[in-house]
């Protein structure tokens, strides 16, 4: 617990989670403004009559996949956090020192869970919408940048690297986030809004 009150973390913190309600109030708003709003809605006090998003729209082509994407990610990196985390819990546990005697080990428990259904969940919101071709690329590249982030932060992973150990990694990160972009750019349903909703509609009339 002692590095969560170091002040890089809290604020690194704090500005994940500042972001995950701010990309999760903007989707709302945009689902209720729209025809993308959900059968059993409970934030239909963000309706406006004088707001409406269409599908051919910017914001519904392009920035509503960032924000799902960019959800999912932030979501995902306290995943990642729990996960490293519970590693040395259990690390300190098989070396005799029980950690399972603790409320934060359940804490960090539980925030695996949450997170893992969170960040599952955004990510089936955003395929459900988008070409896989085009989200699962860019939830990767997001969700490594947070996780290098994170563990740098929190974990200070960085503090013993050398030049060549620091310029290695950057290379290596360099090649996965070239090949995640040559596998965005084979996308062949660009006009994946379109197809997605003839077929919904195909299947309704069958």
């Amino acid at each position: 617990m002692k590095l969560y009150k170091r002040p890089e973390t809290i604020m690194w913190f704090t500005f994940i989670v500042m972001t995950i309600l701010g990309l999760y109030f903007f989707i709302k708003f945009v689902e209720v403004n729209s025809d993308w709003e959900l059968p059993d809605e409970q934030l239909g006090i963000l309706k406006r009559e004088n707001v409406w998003f269409e599908e051919e729209g910017v914001v519904m082509k392009y920035l509503m996949i960032l924000a799902y994407v960019w959800l999912s990610s932030f979501i995902a990196s306290f995943t990642t956090l729990s996960i490293k985390s519970l590693g040395e819990i259990i690390d300190k546990t098989l070396a005799g020192e029980n950690q399972f005697a603790s409320y934060i080990t359940y804490i960090f428990i539980l925030s695996l869970i949450i997170c893992t259904f969170g960040q599952i969940y955004w990510l089936n919101r955003a395929l459900r919408r988008y070409d896989a071709l085009l989200v699962v690329p860019l939830f990767h590249i997001t969700w490594t940048i947070l996780s290098i982030f994170t563990a740098g932060i929190y974990f200070q992973e960085f503090e013993y690297y050398s030049k060549i150990q620091f310029t290695n990694f950057l290379i290596g990160i360099g090649l996965i986030f070239i090949g995640s972009m040559f596998l965005a750019s084979r996308i062949t349903n660009r006009n994946r809004i379109e197809i997605r909703e003839e077929t919904n509609n195909d299947n309704k009339n069958k």
